[in-house]
């Protein structure tokens, strides 16, 4: 729990209470102050228990601030990531290879786009081997590949 700066007042290990400085020569000083400071902890309408109360809501409310701020800053770090991961995948809608042009590795599985003869498009996961196309579907009219997304990590 927060501790009360400026106490005016300390507890001995003997379970004494004892104003905090006071010696001989300063004794009615001390004392006039620590009055003082009562009458002013009064003038609050607050009791001592009342106070105990308020300081342990204060502690509840840092917690919880402390706990949303980290929310805060895990929903701001996978927005970031988020918005990285749909910037590249925009940067990346363009990057279809024509088959004229160059073809993938063997063996490398890729997204394909065919065309059939009478001009339908689609697109199939598939691989390039030995010369031929193999995959999902028709793989005749393989006009263009591009690579497959990384997938996630856990």
């Amino acid at each position: 729990m927060k501790e009360l700066k400026d106490r005016l007042t300390i507890k001995e290990k003997d379970g004494k209470i004892k104003v905090c400085g006071m010696d001989e020569t300063n004794e009615l000083e001390k004392i006039t102050a620590c009055v003082q400071k009562l009458y002013e902890y009064e003038d609050l309408g607050f009791s001592p228990a009342d106070i105990e109360l308020l300081l342990k809501l204060y502690d509840g409310m840092v917690e919880r601030q402390d706990k949303l701020l980290a929310t805060i800053e895990r929903y701001t770090h996978s927005n970031k990531l988020l918005e990285k991961e749909l910037q590249d995948y925009r940067n990346s809608k363009a990057s279809w290879i024509d088959v004229t042009e160059k073809l993938p590795d063997e063996n490398v599985r890729c997204l394909v786009c065919c065309q059939t003869q009478k001009g339908f498009r689609s697109h199939n996961l598939a691989y390039y081997a030995d010369g031929h196309w193999h995959g999902t579907g028709s793989m005749s009219g393989v006009t263009h590949w591009r690579e497959l997304p990384i997938l996630p990590i856990e």
